[in-house]
C-alpha cells in the first residue's frame, strides 16, 4: 500500500483483501505455515521513517568490543 491509496481511503479495504488472500493460503496449504499470518490489522498512525531509539551502551558493550 502506499501513502496516496492511504490518503484516497482504499487501505481499510486493500488490508481486508491481503488478509483474506493469506488466510485462503494457509487453509489450501497450511503445512506451509509454521507461525501466524502478519497482523492485517489498520493502524491509525503510520511513519515512513520513524526516530530509531538508540539505547546507551552498557559496560559489557564496551569490553567486547
Amino acid at each position: 500500500m502506499d501513502s496516496s491509496q492511504r490518503h484516497q481511503g482504499q487501505d481499510k479495504a486493500l488490508l481486508a483483501k491481503r488478509h483474506a488472500v493469506y488466510q485462503a493460503a494457509r487453509q489450501a496449504r497450511p503445512e506451509r505455515w509454521r507461525n501466524t499470518t502478519r497482523n492485517w490489522s489498520w493502524q491509525n498512525e503510520v511513519q515512513l521513517n520513524p526516530d530509531r531509539v538508540i539505547e546507551p551502551k552498557t559496560s559489557e558493550d564496551l569490553k567486547a568490543a
